[in-house]
């Protein structure tokens, strides 16, 4: 059966959300197109180069005007004047890649049963590797949340916390950073402008000033009329 390999945190990679802006498209959806894409070359290329195509096609096949466009603009895609390239296709597609991938996942699941079997919380008189399914469940979630973390790019802070501690001296409540931080890096810390983001502090700062104009505008159109008061003659 034919297959293609995915990344768990394809949708908040940085080059995704560029692609979902310049499409105006959900990082969701781009993967989306994404998979069409690839799942289309995947049986006709095995070092990313396919003849005759062009960037229309991608578009076609995509079901978006521009995607092959904004593929090209991340260095995901050549358009050349008799085909089309997909640059480090070997790094995950071809065959070889797909071998090492399924060996990967063979070792980890290896990895995982020899951790259980090895387990301190491992019942007496079970047999061993059956640990109640609470933990096992536990080691699968600490396992995704492990894949599904993002590199943030340089000048970005690695943790939440180290996103709180950089922004100390700027006068911005540490619940703010927190947040921003999530929205930030579940977009792949990509601004509302498609550009990436460099400065924490001082991205954070403007955030905050933004949110309390936004405060004070909406508290200015809110504001009750004064009441006229009559007077007896």
């Amino acid at each position: 059966m034919s297959w293609i390999k995915i990344r768990t945190n394809l949708a908040t990679d940085p080059a995704v959300a560029a692609i979902g802006m310049r499409v105006k498209m959900h990082p969701r959806q781009v993967v989306g197109c994404l998979v069409a894409v690839w799942c289309w070359a995947d049986p006709l290329t095995a070092d990313g180069w396919v003849p005759h195509a062009t960037a229309r096609l991608i578009d076609d096949i995509a079901g978006k005007r521009g995607f092959a466009e904004a593929l090209a603009s991340v260095n995901w895609l050549t358009v050349e004047a008799d085909g089309i390239r997909f640059p480090k296709w070997d790094r995950h597609h071809s065959q070889s890649a797909k071998a090492r991938a399924g060996e990967a996942e063979r070792k980890r699941l290896q990895r995982l049963d020899g951790a259980l079997q090895q387990s301190p919380d491992t019942p007496s008189g079970k047999m061993s590797g059956h640990l109640p399914d609470r933990s096992l469940d536990q080691r699968r979630g600490e396992e995704r949340r492990e894949e599904n973390t993002v590199e943030p790019p340089p000048g970005m802070p690695r943790t939440e916390q180290a996103a709180v501690t950089a922004c100390a001296l700027i006068g911005v409540p540490e619940d703010f950073v927190r947040e921003t931080y999530q929205r930030a890096s579940a977009v792949g810390f990509i601004d509302t402008q498609g550009r990436v983001l460099r400065n924490w502090p001082s991205y954070v700062k403007k955030s905050h000033t933004d949110a309390q104009q936004r405060g004070f505008d909406q508290r200015q159109t809110r504001r009750p009329e004064p009441a006229i008061r009559e007077v007896s003659a």
